[in-house]
């Protein structure tokens, strides 16, 4: 287990790697910009993992939510997959959204994405037997229908608008501000990134190398956050233009 301590800490901040994750948790600390009490636990390397992680790596990270609820009842904590890079300060903003709530996700406003408009790689909670006992339900639904966790827990909330909230958790919930960005809320246009990130998610990656360029790649742009979101977005439109102009010329022949 890694502790990082830098000055009084506001907020503990958990996350988990395996062997196939050594820079990105690398990345990961290296960037914190906070007085976060950082906690990382190293697992064996994952067998069979996915795009999404995988079966083995939804439940591990379910009862490591749950151990780190039940050790810090009555605190705010977050739990965060290993594959994010810091850019600004965050843990303030952690406990703002926090303030009345027992939960808060990063937003994966993807319009085609309705079914899953949350991503739970970056996750405020605040530890009480209610929380515990929400991620207790999502357990048992991994292990009873092998469905990814993430879309448990949309359902369980009825985040969707498709599904009705479970009742007998009571779970108020709240989104993270558009800068805890995630890649694959936007990984097709870009035009909704935020100018300054907080943080970045590398989403919509499936290996550390792939993730590491995308990671390295985004860094470069928040060195010039602001010309570098008008060249995208002139580049984007350049390429939207461009693909009309070719259907019209296809279609005048």
């Amino acid at each position: 287990m890694i502790v990082h301590n830098a000055g009084s800490p506001k907020v503990k901040l958990f996350s988990f790697y395996d062997g196939s994750f050594e820079k990105l948790k690398d990345r990961f600390v290296e960037t914190i910009k906070d007085d976060y009490e950082v906690n990382i636990n190293y697992n064996k390397t994952f067998s069979n993992k996915t795009w999404c992680g995988g079966i083995e790596v939804w439940l591990y990270k379910t009862q490591y939510v749950i151990d780190c609820i039940k050790n810090n009842m009555g605190d705010v904590i977050v739990v965060a997959d290993i594959d994010m890079q810091f850019f600004k300060s965050s843990s303030h903003l952690v406990l703002k959204c926090m303030e009345s709530f027992d939960l808060a996700f990063q937003r994966n406003p993807r319009p085609w994405n309705v079914a899953q408009p949350i991503c739970i790689g970056f996750m405020g909670i605040r530890c009480s037997h209610n929380t515990s006992n929400f991620f207790e339900k999502v357990l048992q639904e991994i292990k009873s229908t092998g469905c990814h966790d993430q879309q448990i827990i949309v359902e369980l909330l009825g985040a969707n608008k498709r599904s009705q909230p479970q009742c007998e958790f009571a779970i108020k919930w709240n989104y993270f501000p558009k800068s805890f960005w995630a890649y694959s809320s936007d990984e097709k246009w870009n035009l909704t990134r935020p100018i300054n990130i907080v943080l970045h998610h590398a989403t919509g990656a499936k290996d550390e190398a792939t993730k590491l360029i995308q990671m390295d790649e985004m860094a470069e742009k928040m060195k010039h956050p602001v010309r570098s979101k008008i060249a995208d977005t002139i580049l984007i439109f350049t390429r939207v233009l461009k693909r009309k102009l070719k259907k019209l010329l296809l279609r005048g022949c």
